[in-house]
């Protein structure tokens, strides 16, 4: 029997499942028929700029990161905070769970990467990565193995967990290395880059696989989306676009935002994609038509990520404003 992700992830096929849920052109957001997302909550304790947000795989807990040196744990339902984890010295760039949603890696401007566990709320350990400069993101490999870094030095470092040496480095870029994410068997590796590219790696043989060109401005981020066979890139050129990165054909592109695109990503069913941008806004687009369906300007200042909840049905962002918003779908 096919399997299932990739026939939903065909395009013909995807598309005419869409239209068949009620994925129209103009409004719908979610196959029961309609609705928008609409702020929930506001959770507010940082002090400084927040400069991302994830979900842990289950949904019940948000970590988010900030330039005031912490990060924060929230519980998603309540909006309470439930720990604040100290030890960076400088700005936290990221901060992403692992698969498992027992630790939650932080890369900071301070040269390190750290590492904490959510159970006891405190620092694991941490690695140094002075010599790579100030790493921008790190994220864990889906098995929690590996970690890997996207670092000023033009490189991708990779770390082992245990004995938290850097094992490997991917060399190509030409510039600042802003984002790294794993596809979900740990395969793959797909780096941005304000060398305006977007660069795709085999971690068996740590080579790059494809470099995907088409942006003219810095790629801030780049993720895998609809069971890996997509990448969606987001930059400052304003546009977001949709590649196929095996043949390195750019399929679909989104236009509206009147600012640098910061972070861009799709939902789980690839049916939404949403990005953030310097604009102060937050777009939700409808993936086959390409058209936004839906703009929120609920932010004072610009908005540097955003995801949603593991189900779909929120949205959390992180903004220079201090604050993280909630939004769930009504």
């Amino acid at each position: 029997m096919q399997n299932l992700g990739t026939w939903f992830c065909d395009k013909k096929k995807m598309f005419s499942l869409f239209k068949k849920l009620g994925f129209q052109k103009h409004g719908n957001i979610s196959a029961s028929g309609g609705g928008r997302f609409q702020l929930l909550k506001t959770l507010e304790g940082h002090r400084d700029w927040c400069t991302f947000v994830s979900y842990n795989a289950e949904g019940d807990l948000i970590v988010s990161s900030s330039t005031d040196r912490t990060l924060r744990v929230w519980n998603a339902e309540s909006g309470e905070c439930i720990k604040t984890l100290r030890g960076h010295t400088n700005k936290v760039n990221s901060a992403v769970f692992s698969s498992d949603g027992r630790f939650i890696v932080s890369a900071s401007s301070d040269k390190t990467v750290r590492v904490w566990n959510v159970a006891s709320r405190e620092e694991e350990y941490k690695i140094d990565t002075s010599l790579a400069d100030v790493c921008n993101m790190a994220v864990f490999s889906p098995d929690s193995r590996f970690i890997a870094a996207a670092c000023h030095d033009h490189t991708i470092k990779i770390y082992d967990t245990e004995t938290k040496a850097c094992i490997n480095e991917l060399k190509g870029h030409e510039d600042v290395v802003n984002s790294c994410f794993f596809n979900s068997d740990g395969s793959l590796i797909v780096s941005a880059s304000s060398d305006k590219t977007v660069r795709v790696w085999d971690t068996k043989t740590m080579r790059c696989i494809n470099v995907l060109k088409g942006h003219s401005g810095y790629v801030w981020s780049a993720v895998f989306a609809c069971n890996d066979r997509y990448i969606v890139s987001g930059s400052t050129d304003r546009h977001i676009k949709v590649w196929d990165y095996k043949s390195g054909e750019c399929i679909k592109i989104f236009k509206g935002h009147k600012g640098w695109v910061r972070f861009a990503s799709a939902s789980a069913d690839f049916s939404l994609i949403i990005s953030t941008s310097l604009d102060n806004t937050i777009k939700i687009w409808n993936t086959e038509s390409s058209e936004c369906i839906q703009t929120l300007e609920d932010s004072k200042d610009w908005v540097y990520a955003a995801c949603f909840s593991p189900d779909g049905r929120h949205i959390a962002s992180a903004s220079r404003d201090r604050v993280i918003n909630i939004y769930a779908l009504k």
